[in-house]
């Protein structure tokens, strides 16, 4: 007769008597079969008894003589399997004895599964999860997405992981985001946190909707810094493994958290292992929001997850204790798909065999047998957990089932012996179901009127237990009420007052998504009330436009501003034109808006003249949209109006918003200088964050352009530590742009070149066609000077398609061909203005740096009448250095611009005197390029007067240029450079 099979269990380990095998946590630990031996008979002993060395050796190896060391290597094996020197005891020279008492039991008991599901066949994604731990532990941040269907074991092999971490000394913290849409702003990062004592994330903040910023970039990055440093801190002894469970539910505040620490806190040792929901259309958008936080990340990587192999199906069921046969094996994997859930369902509802003869009940059929068993009030308590969620209240959950509050813990030890939910530390104040499996088939079992009705009593329980206006509870009581009967209206109020919740909590890209939900039941249950509609249009416009998405905001504004003129609702109008109104940031370079500028007339127009604080924000906003337009009348306008404000004594935020507005119309550089530091340091001491950023912008341009350096080398570091902290790309493309224009003024063409595809990559996809615009001018220059712009001049001619009108375009191709030696490719874009005496060329901040470039052409068509125009027209900027855009593309100093003009007239000796001056500005501002360029004017210059000693002159000034380039590759004016160096006579 075969001896009974026993399993030892001690530890977290299973040693099988029947397999010959020693498994932690399900997973077979790969060790030999003495090895096993030993532990069987050391497990098999009575509990403390010492087992003599004689003994062991007489039973491991029968009638086989071995020495002491034998013993011992087998021991120090059995150790290190357990992973812990003090799990076998021993006295020196007499015996072993295995300290845990291990408890034992048949290995054919067959029983139903604990709610652990048994570990099998995942052992090379926990290797996989090793490996990424020991990248961490050498210093570097790592983040893997466990994917797969539901039930597939992604939160067993995370379980499994971390206890083996655990063991190994890392630290370990879990966070789970909620199943139900309405958990609060960064829900799993508290869980994480909540013994953290010295980590607090904001709660929400109550302000009037959507209106003035209580928080903003700058807020929040102090927030995720400090969480970082505070996780740095705390992994420099161990590293750190956080795991966050069904991250398909995370807020995008909780994602924006996850990509920050993982991707921009260096130093941190800490492993984020996160469960995501795959392959489930109804979980898509949520999976969607985490690709597209993380997706381009290199430090993130991905595990997926799918179904059990035959072998490991059956291996499954042989630690569930249940019998199965060979044969009955593939038709198990084919109805299971080797998911574990799916085998766990199975084997309990076959009490005890997983063979396959007759039917084979479903989960719903199992749950409702264990509904079935339960008394009326746990049924009833149960079902009301199922519809408020995987996660719910037990207070809530019995008050909405009307169940005595004595009755509630014996309703719920019922529904934990039924194995429906997880037995909690607590009870009384938290419940979860299982898995989301058996809550969603609960809820599916009654009818829609039913879960209509328990929707009702549960958002009535809220109210009654949390008040009716609980900013963290808005959002779930919104959910509840908008699928009662008749809730639609108490719903809209709760979305609203979560999305101020996620505001003040600084997760405002969630807060569209409650302003979303609260429109939609509007337009479909309120229609009548157009006030209401329009208050949410504009709400969810200005969560759109924080949450940086100007496509979505600026169509339901134009609708907003619409509809509140019809209704006269004045109040509304102003609040939709100045949320229309776009910032630096967001103006399109050549594009005048004359529908957003008449609306912000319209409003100036509806609101009291008192109200200066409203007055000066407006005149801000029309300032900015005036700015790059050629509407001098309209702006001669608005600066009276602007300096009769200066007049009145404003409180600090108008007056900030006074000057933005003055320095908005202001053309004189050094003026733009003063007045904008004093705005950028304004702005700073009162929080004003964005508009500090938008002035740093600017002024890096104006001491590029009033050629102070040193302010312009300060300026520019303090935008790029104050632009990264914003993490928008409508901000941070403008590091790469100024990376950019520094690379082509020293000539380094390759540097450039992927500088300003950077500009691209980061701008572009953040909707500012600016960086469109940005990217082609640099393209223009760079092709120009590696002499290849007829190759990339149909790529140039598409971007001219898609772009604003804008002059400095064709001027620009006009430069380019005729740098490159084929003037008369340009000849009617240069006509086209010519003609005109350059009268057709908007009076905006493009049109120095339009006129400039249009110099070199003059020069090569002979047109002295032209470059007289040019000349006079340029002649007041001597000494500044001109720029396209705001810093996109300096061309160096005015003075060489100046010198072409001059020599196209003929008038050689104020030419030189340009040139000289320009070769001085060039190399005190480090502009290789122009200086090159400079030496090349001048050279070419003596050349084609050839008076004297001009021939000799011209050669030693190439030279200088060519010595001057030195390693950097500029074609072009090298080639250039080299034929007047070869003229000596």
């Amino acid at each position: 007769m075969d001896a009974p099979v026993v399993i030892y269990s001690f530890r977290g380990f299973d040693l099988d008597s029947d397999q010959y095998q020693l498994r932690r946590h399900g997973m077979v630990v790969p060790v030999q079969k003495k090895v096993v031996e030993l532990l069987l008979l050391l497990a098999a002993s009575e509990p403390g008894r010492l087992v003599p060395r004689e003994e062991l050796e007489r039973s491991l190896w029968a009638g086989v003589r071995v020495g002491p060391s034998s013993l011992r290597r087998l021991v120090s094996l059995a150790r290190r399997a357990l992973g812990d020197d003090a799990s076998i005891g021993t006295v020196r020279g007499i015996g072993y004895r295995l300290v845990a008492e291990p408890a034992a039991r048949g290995g054919d008991a067959a029983g139903p599964i604990d709610g652990k599901l048994p570990f099998v066949g995942r052992e090379r994604s926990l290797a996989s999860l090793g490996d990424r731990l020991a990248d961490v532990v050498s210093g570097r941040a790592r983040c893997v997405l466990v994917r797969g269907a539901p039930g597939i074991g992604k939160t067993r092999l995370i379980e499994v992981f971390l206890e083996s971490a655990a063991a190994r000394a890392a630290q370990v913290m879990w966070g789970r985001c909620s199943e139900d849409v309405h958990a609060p702003s960064f829900w799993p990062w508290r869980q994480v946190f909540a013994d953290l004592h010295d980590i607090e994330l904001p709660v929400g903040t109550r302000s009037p909707l959507m209106k003035g910023a209580d928080a903003d970039e700058e807020d929040r990055f102090r927030l995720f810094a400090s969480v970082g440093e505070r996780l740095k801190a705390k992994s420099i002894s161990r590293p750190l493994i956080i795991a966050l469970d069904d991250l398909h539910r995370a807020d995008r505040a909780s994602l924006a958290l996850l990509r920050f620490l993982v991707s921009e806190t260096s130093g941190i040792r800490a492993l984020f292992v996160c469960a995501l929901r795959d392959f489930d259309e109804a979980t898509r958008p949520g999976r969607d929001a985490v690709y597209d936080a993380l997706g381009d990340a290199s430090e993130v990587s991905s595990l997926p997850l799918v179904g059990l192999s035959r072998s490991e199906v059956g291996a499954f069921l042989r630690e569930s204790r249940y019998e199965t046969t060979t044969e009955s094996l593939p038709e198990i994997e084919k109805l299971t798909a080797g998911n574990p859930f799916w085998l766990s369902a199975l084997v309990q509802g076959r009490n005890g065999t997983a063979s396959i003869e007759g039917s084979v009940p479903g989960l719903r059929e199992i749950i409702l047998r264990r509904l079935r068993k339960m008394s009326e009030d746990a049924r009833r308590l149960i079902e009301v957990a199922a519809v408020a969620g995987r996660r719910f209240e037990p207070r809530i959950a019995a008050r909405a089932a009307g169940i005595p509050a004595n009755a509630t813990l014996a309703a719920l030890a019922q529904a934990e012996q039924a194995l429906l939910i997880e037995p909690e530390a607590d009870p009384a104040s938290a419940g979860r179901f299982r898995h989301v499996l058996i809550c969603q088939e609960i809820a599916q079992t009654l009818s829609e009127d039913e879960r209509q009705r328990i929707h009702g009593r549960i958002a009535d329980a809220l109210e009654a237990v949390h008040g009716k206006r609980s900013p963290a509870r808005a959002a779930e009581l919104a959910y509840h009420c908008a699928r009662s009967a008749n809730g639609t209206r108490r719903a809209i109020d709760h979305w609203i007052l979560a999305a101020e919740h996620d505001r003040g909590s600084l997760a405002w890209e969630d807060a569209p998504t409650h302003l979303r939900a609260a429109l939609d039941a509007a337009e479909r249950d309120h229609a009548e009330d157009r006030r209401l509609k329009c208050r949410l249009q504009i709400a969810l416009g200005e969560a759109w436009m924080q949450a940086g998405d100007p496509d979505r905001a600026e169509p339901l504004l134009r609708r907003a501003a619409e509809l509140a003129r019809k209704l006269d609702e004045f109040e509304l109008f102003v609040r939709a034109a100045l949320a229309l109104s776009p910032d630096f940031f967001g103006i399109e370079i050549g594009a005048f808006d004359h529908e957003r500028t008449e609306m912000l007339r319209e409003a100036l127009a509806t609101i009291e003249p008192s109200d200066l604080a409203l007055r000066s924000e407006i005149l801000c906003a029309l300032a900015i949209a005036l700015s790059w337009s050629d509407a001098r009348g309209q702006m001669t306008e608005l600066e009276q109006e602007i300096e009769s404000l200066a007049g009145i004594g404003l409180a600090e935020t108008p007056r900030l918003y006074a000057d933005c507005a003055r320095y908005a119309l202001l053309t004189d550089p050094w003026e733009r200088v003063r007045l904008g530091r004093s705005i950028v340091d304004h702005a700073l001491a009162l929080r004003e964050y964005d508009l500090a950023l938008i002035h740093r912008v600017q002024l890096v341009s104006d001491y590029l352009e009033t050629g102070d350096l040193d302010a312009f080398g300060i300026e520019v570091a303090a935008f790029e530590r104050q632009a990264i902290r914003t993490k928008r790309n409508q901000v941070l493309w403008y590091v790469h742009l100024f990376a950019a224009m520094r690379a082509l003024n020293r000539g380094r063409l390759d540097e450039e070149a992927n500088r300003a595809e950077d500009v691209a990559r980061t701008g572009y996809p953040a909707g500012d066609r600016n960086a469109l615009q940005s990217f082609g001018g640099h393209l223009v220059f760079v092709s120009t000077f590696r002499d290849e712009f007829a190759r990339v001049q149909p790529q140039l001619n598409q971007m001219l398609e898609s772009v604003n009108y804008l002059a400095t375009w064709y001027a620009g191709r006009v430069w380019a061909w005729t740098m490159t030696g084929e003037p008369e490719q340009g000849r009617p874009d240069y006509e086209r203005y010519a003609v005109r005496d350059f009268q057709n060329i908007a009076h905006d901040r493009l049109r120095r740096a339009t006129l400039a470039l249009l110099c070199e052409p003059a020069l090569a068509f002979a047109d002295r009448r032209a470059a007289s125009l040019l000349y006079d027209e340029l002649l007041p900027h001597a000494g500044l250095n001109f720029q396209i855009g705001f810093a996109c593309i300096c061309l160096g100093s005015a003075s060489r611009y100046l010198g072409v003009a001059a020599r196209a007239m003929g008038h050689w000796d104020t030419a030189e005197r340009h040139f000289e001056d320009a070769l001085r500005d060039n190399l005190r501002g480090d502009a290789v390029l122009w200086a090159a360029a400079t030496l090349r004017d001048h050279a070419a210059m003596l050349a084609a007067r050839a008076e004297n000693d001009d021939a000799a002159r011209a050669a030693l000034l190439a030279q200088r240029g060519l010595r001057l380039l030195g390693r950097e590759s500029v074609p072009l004016l090298q080639r250039q450079l080299a034929q007047l160096a070869s003229h000596t006579d």
